[in-house]
């Protein structure tokens, strides 16, 4: 059997013999090609892996973007139903359509052309179409860092935007609006890097009174861009009140940073700060006052229009605070500056360079801050002073009362006093500086007159301790 079997597989052979290749039948040469394969793909694999992020290929992440792109679809219709009560309500009109960047142009009104630089200027708007039911209106100063990686600005529009966001919606200010049927607006200006044209529209959605109304946007710019329009709005609407706040850590990140966003944030939209408002008692209200240099902590605060209307303009505030530092440092008045720097690195106290737009608000003598803000602050612990410091103490102090009286009457040409009631007489010596401003009629007569005073008081110290 077996021998039948070799000769008909010989007889086939000679029929039919395999195809050899180099000395390597056909079935061979498959095999050894398979190998090869192998070996190439596992080596260009080794080389070249496939794309990986997060632990996931490039496969499965496009079948997770499929995934996005359908819920993103099914979120658009949605919010369908609000963004047409937005049309409807005159968001999209002509009025913003120069306050849009370029790629985000709004339907424009045939009777109506935008020529100024802000929002809120009388001869470029319909004030019934930006103005809203609500005797209250925020401001959000938006920066995005253009240099940083999309990555991070991902996590900046989600840890510091929407965050603040969410918060707003949640206030007590927003809250006690909705509750009498009020719809407050949002206006906010964008600097840096463009955000989505839908995406403040989107983060707001959940927050039925909170509508979104985007100024226009910078490439470069600080805080007076919307601090400008504040003003503007107050000047229209001198009844209202007007919150500002700010995406503070958005360009230097860091806890403490955070930390002020957020209790900021809170603080400007509480139910302490919203009942003060109602009350002649006080004209702002905002995160921790400080009164050496007067502002309140990084920048968060509620205020009544019929004050902000009666500042200067942020953008000429800079140079006369420039100026009264350099005046109150000449001999002729010789102030000290015992409880902050001066000289080169004290502009965040002096309130130069851009630390201006800290203590703008702060800069009027008709500046009045919520008492709870206050009571704490105005009398500072000991700084272990010399006899020379203990003696002039108050009187000649830039830090303090001498110091904020010399800033008022640069500011305003020494023609504003502050009122009785005013914060300012409830430091050390207060109600002698009053007497001493009602009777010269002028602020800087009464700082130099305490100087003097001061003068005479050390020399006695000195003479008795001889």
């Amino acid at each position: 059997m077996n021998l039948s079997l070799n000769r008909q597989t010989a007889a086939k052979i000679r029929r039919d013999p395999p195809k050899v290749k180099n000395g390597v039948n056909a079935s061979q040469q498959n095999i050894k090609m398979k190998l090869l394969l192998h070996r190439r793909t596992t080596a260009r694999i080794r080389s070249d892996p496939p794309e990986v992020m997060n632990g996931v290929n490039a496969s499965l992440r496009k079948k997770i973007c499929y995934f996005l792109a359908i819920c993103s679809f099914a979120y658009a219709q949605s919010i369908y139903v609000r963004s047409r009560f937005l049309s409807e309500k005159g968001f999209f009109d002509s009025a913003m359509n120069d306050y849009l960047p370029t790629r985000q142009q709004a339907s424009v009104h045939k009777n109506e052309t935008i020529v100024a630089p802000y929002l809120f200027q009388k001869e470029t708007v319909n004030k019934d179409e930006l103005q809203s039911d609500s005797d209250l209106a925020i401001f959000y100063n938006i920066y995005l860092p253009p240099d940083v990686s999309e990555t991070r600005r991902k996590e900046i529009k989600l840890d510091i935007f929407t965050s603040q966001i969410n918060l707003l919606g949640e206030s007590y200010a927003i809250e006690s609006e909705k509750n009498k049927t009020k719809t407050v607006k949002l206006y906010y200006n964008t600097i840096g890097f463009p955000l989505e044209d839908t995406f403040m529209e989107e983060i707001c959605a959940p927050f039925d009174n909170l509508q979104p109304v985007h100024m226009k946007h910078y490439e470069k710019g600080g805080e007076d861009l919307t601090l400008t329009a504040i003003q503007e709005y107050c000047k229209q609407y001198p009844p209202n009140n007007a919150i500002y706040i700010h995406s503070k850590g958005s360009f230097h990140t860091h806890k403490g940073q955070e930390e002020t966003r957020v209790m900021g944030t809170m603080e400007a939209t509480s139910k302490e700060c919203t009942m003060h408002m109602r009350t002649d008692k006080c004209n702002a209200c905002g995160h921790r006052f400080w009164n050496w240099p007067p502002h309140f902590s990084g920048n968060f605060w509620r205020v009544q229009c019929s004050y902000i209307r009666e500042l200067k303009p942020v953008t000429e505030i800079e140079p006369l605070f420039r100026k009264a530092y350099e005046s109150a440092r000449a001999p002729l008045v010789n102030m000290t500056f015992t409880l902050g720097p001066s000289g080169p690195g004290a502009e965040p106290w002096l309130g130069l360079d851009r630390y201006h737009s800290e203590q703008w608000l702060g800069s009027n003598p008709n500046f009045e801050p919520c008492p709870k803000f206050v009571e704490k602050i105005l009398h500072p612990k000991s700084h272990n002073l010399s006899i020379d410091e203990s003696a002039t103490y108050g009187r000649r102090e830039y830090y303090q009362l001498p110091g904020i009286l010399w800033k008022f009457a640069t500011i305003y040409n020494d023609t504003a006093f502050p009122p009785e009631q005013s914060w300012v007489w409830k430091f050390p010596d207060g109600m002698k500086y009053r007497e001493a401003v009602l009777s010269l009629g002028s602020m800087k007569g009464a700082v130099q007159h305490m100087i003097q005073q001061a003068s005479v008081h050390k020399n006695e110290i000195i003479v008795a301790l001889d």
